[in-house]
């Protein structure tokens, strides 16, 4: 039988969850989501805005996540985002540095100019 998952989810500031013995992860990526099970193959994958749902012993829970990165190796699923939702968000809240990293990250995946935000400062 294969080891449960451990599923781990990072802001730059701070970990947001670790959970262990998880039976299944469902994130959305930005082309779809994707079911994750013991045993799953490697992955790098660009998540979008969305609920993380996932399920250990005490049930089902989930999570409301930022678009970010997904990485699976072995048994250990992160997901690195800049925010999680608690409560609304409001149109000022200010970019922070992980923000705007991410946002060139997610640039530079999608064909876009990486340092386009530089020259345009």
């Amino acid at each position: 039988m294969l080891p449960l998952l451990r599923l781990e989810i990072l802001t730059a500031e701070k970990k947001i969850l670790s959970a262990r013995d998880v039976r299944w992860i469902r994130a959305e990526l930005i082309d779809g989501g994707i079911g994750i099970r013991p045993g799953h193959a490697p992955l790098v994958a660009e998540t979008a805005d969305g609920v993380v749902r996932y399920a250990d012993e005490q049930g089902e829970h989930q999570v409301e996540l930022r678009a970010g990165i997904l990485d699976v190796r072995g048994d250990v699923v992160t997901i690195f985002t800049s925010l999680v939702f608690h409560g609304e968000i409001k149109d000022g809240d200010a970019p922070s540095t992980f923000d705007r990293l991410m946002a060139k990250i997610i640039s530079g995946l999608e064909g876009g100019d990486v340092n386009a935000e530089e020259s345009a400062e």
